[in-house]
């Protein structure tokens, strides 16, 4: 199916391959991060500093770096409405640098301060996914914009499977603290390059010229920005909330499943940590298994079941294997004391991945859908800054809650997929009919 895709829209293979390679660099710190704030030999901090303070600032340096992504989504989604989409690409390239660069010197002095600003950098200028899933949209027709969000997902998903592997490695095999330095050297290094290819590309991913260009927007949309500030973008964002009802279904479709899959995604890591004593490498692996569920959901799961149910239907179905998966690892995290309980937060794993990428790919393309071209990246934008600012409040909340109060987090973890279930269930008729009317009109 991909090769058949590729071959009706090969001008997006560029596209893919640059999304596979910024996100591997982007990946692979995620397992290093976790003994860096738990670990007791973690060169950020002394030996006898408290669990309580870690966990806070495991929280603060994934909220804060979610909250600096939030900015960055919101101005540069309106830059790609004014310029174009693909710089995107070059200023994510950019950001990684900048992350690696902090990294080593924040780690190489020890510095907490100096470290923290390698996430809020990178979150900052990374807004390369929004701008790839809008691209991935308009360079198709109307019934494959489901299955090309998926497969954006798939080259994303390669890219993360192997990232926190290759950390997972460094933590295994290199000795001393350059097995926490490494792997922002090999981000460092990485994004130089990607910055060359870049940077040499740029001419034909800006060119005028739509016979040059490989990826370039369906329609030009500078003119309808002429004039127009990030303030007046967001005052007609919000008229249209107001007087499209289908664009602010979506959006809440969009975000309510992310308390959930946010919370599994950013802290089952901290988790298997301190509840099951996993090492760096295994996290690393668990993390690269979840990156691969990824892969496979994207790539066979969603244009399958794409080509035999409706994208409502693939909602709610998405929405019961979402919910599954994370009460199996909710009981299994409650039962940490018995040596089984790992294996099934293991498991979970596969139905989380699957269950959210359904979601994702059926709400984002209904988001994008309900706009003009023109309008497409801002609110595009402003709809992952949102997600952000979920997943920002998960790890405020997160971080503090694993540590002090467990249960409370097991009742939290699975609140958000459950409520979008309820919803579903009672309104799936109506929302057939809805989706007919107004999803393909723009």
């Amino acid at each position: 199916m991909l090769v058949g895709f590729l071959k009706r829209y090969s001008s997006l293979r560029d596209l893919f391959i640059d999304m596979m390679c910024l996100e591997f660099f982007k990946s692979i710190p995620i397992p290093l991060l976790t003994l860096l704030c738990f670990s007791a030999d973690s060169p950020l901090f002394d030996a006898n500093y408290s669990a309580y303070n870690r966990g806070v600032y495991f929280g603060m340096i994934m909220g804060f770096g979610k909250l600096a992504g939030m900015v960055g989504h919101i101005v540069l989604g309106y830059l790609s409405d004014y310029y174009s989409r693909v710089l995107l690409l070059l200023v994510a390239a950019v950001g990684l640098f900048a992350a690696g660069l902090f990294g080593c010197i924040g780690i190489y002095y020890g510095s907490p301060i100096i470290f923290t600003l390698s996430f809020i950098v990178v979150e900052l200028l990374y807004s390369a996914k929004p701008a790839a899933l809008v691209i991935a949209q308009e360079r198709v027709d109307n019934n494959f914009r489901v299955q090309s969000l998926s497969y954006v997902q798939f080259f994303i998903a390669i890219g993360a499977t192997f990232g926190p592997i290759v950390g997972g490695f460094c933590i295994l095999n290199v000795a001393n603290y350059w097995h926490y330095l490494l792997p922002w050297v090999l981000i460092f290094v990485g994004s130089l390059i990607l910055m060359w290819r870049r940077y040499h590309q740029l001419d034909l991913y800006v060119s005028s010229s739509s016979a040059a260009l490989q990826y370039k927007d369906k329609t030009s949309v500078q003119s309808m920005f002429q004039g127009r500030s990030p303030y007046g973008c967001f005052r007609d964002m919000l008229v249209q909330l107001k007087n499209n009802k289908f664009l602010c279904l979506s959006w809440l479709l969009l975000l309510l499943p992310q308390f959930s899959w946010g919370s599994f995604y950013e802290l089952l890591a901290p988790v298997m940590q301190t509840r099951f004593n996993y090492s760096g490498s295994s996290i690393g692996l668990v993390l690269g298994g979840m990156a691969a569920s990824v892969v496979f959901a994207s790539m066979i799961v969603v244009p399958k079941m794409r080509a035999i149910y409706g994208e409502v239907t693939m909602a709610l179905l998405g929405s019961i294997i979402l919910t599954a998966g994370l009460l199996v690892c909710s009981i299994a995290v409650a039962f940490s004391a018995y040596q089984f309980a790992g294996v099934f937060v293991i498991c979970s794993v596969l139905p989380v991945a699957v269950g959210d990428v359904l979601l994702f790919c059926v709400f984002f393309s209904w988001v994008g859908s309900s706009v003009s071209a023109g309008r497409r990246g801002f609110v595009s934008g402003v709809a992952y800054a949102s997600i952000l600012a979920i997943w920002s409040i998960n790890g405020f909340i997160g971080g503090h809650l694993i540590v002090n109060h467990l249960p409370w987090f097991l009742l939290y973890l699975p609140l958000g997929a459950l409520s979008l279930l309820v919803f579903l269930a009672i309104y799936a008729k109506s929302l057939h009919y809805r989706t007919k009317l107004v999803l393909y009109a723009n």
